[in-house]
């Protein structure tokens, strides 16, 4: 505690010393990214970037899903109430990351299950998910067709998908009380 007190050990000190070229942070796809807006406006030479985290957008079971999907289409002015403009406003999302530096997409899924559904029966898919009427089984076709997705928009953007399958997180009550999801315990 200390020496986390001392400025040589602040953050913006620590990568200098350390000569680290660049850091990434994973962001949710609906994060405004400001913090990240505020260090590259600062005149600081470092290079940190976000990575396009958007489990809060495409797992049903995410607390939030739904206001989360409104809040997505709120900030790229696309209706998520539809399977055309919710695609839309990721690949909106991605491109807006991609201006603030990031390179790369993260996605923590239950499982490496992918799906290749055609695009009417993605739509109707989406729909009942979106209604939250969609059973156990529909919402793993749902996130599995939301890889293959996620994969199609990064050979269009450039951003190098990774994928962290089976991942089981937030599963620390203490850790998920006082500080709440996906703090890496």
């Amino acid at each position: 505690a200390e020496l986390l007190a001392r400025d040589d050990y602040r953050p913006r000190a620590l990568l200098e010393r350390f000569n680290l070229e660049v850091i990434s942070t994973t962001d949710p796809a609906i994060d405004e990214l400001k913090w990240h807006k505020m260090i590259r406006d600062s005149g600081w030479k470092g290079r940190v970037v976000p990575a396009y985290r958007p489990d809060n957008v495409v797992d049903p079971d995410f607390a939030g899903f739904p206001q989360n999907l409104d809040k997505l289409g709120d900030m790229t002015g696309e209706d998520t109430g539809h399977w055309a403009g919710y695609l839309e406003a990721h690949r909106k999302r991605r491109a807006h990351f991609k201006q603030m530096g990031a390179t790369s997409s993260d996605h923590g899924h239950p499982t490496a299950q992918t799906a290749d559904l055609k695009s009417k029966q993605a739509g109707k898919l989406f729909d009942k998910v979106r209604s939250g009427k969609a059973d156990a089984e529909e919402k793993a076709l749902f996130r599995a067709q939301m890889l293959t997705e996620m994969a199609r928009m990064s050979v269009d953007d450039g951003l190098v998908l990774q994928i962290h399958p089976g991942a089981w997180g937030n599963h620390s009550p203490w850790v998920l009380g006082r500080f709440g999801r996906d703090k890496g315990f």
